[in-house]
């Protein structure tokens, strides 16, 4: 037997250790054999004889205004195909730079309006644009060599 370890109790002494301490849990009573949600001591005759208070109902109303949409406009958006989207993108100056060759494509398929017709968008706002204001002037610059 190792040095730092004590001699073997005797199975008797445990028995009788272990039968006293069963008695005195019995008579203090275990906490896992009572009910939940009763306590004790003297308030659970009292508990008992008071009538159960019926707990107080709350309702919630929620309330909103109907919302209105408008369905065929968001199913033209919603569902528009990525090259269909990209189209009208080139042909409003934001999918990058438009060669005439393209813009003369989108025009035959509707995505580009001809040049002499302005849109109903700038029509409605009044700002309708000048075609000289849509046109750049490209200028030769010199090269300085030393």
């Amino acid at each position: 037997m190792p040095r730092d370890t004590p001699p073997p109790i005797p199975k008797d002494v445990l028995d009788e250790w272990y039968a006293k301490r069963r008695a005195r849990r019995a008579a203090t009573g275990n906490a896992n054999h009572e009910p939940l949600g009763e306590g004790k001591g003297a308030n659970r005759e009292q508990r008992r004889s008071e009538p159960p208070v019926a707990p107080v109902e709350v309702k919630t109303v929620y309330e909103a205004k109907p919302v209105v949409r408008d369905l065929k406009k968001e199913a033209v958006s919603a569902f528009m195909p990525a090259t269909v989207r990209m189209k009208i993108e080139k042909g409003k100056g934001q999918g990058g730079l438009l060669e005439p060759e393209e813009a003369d494509q989108l025009e035959k398929e509707g995505y580009l309006q001809p040049q002499g017709i302005a849109s109903s968008e700038e029509t409605k706002s009044g700002q309708h644009l000048d075609s000289t204001s849509r046109r750049a002037m490209v200028e030769d610059a010199e090269d300085e060599d030393d």
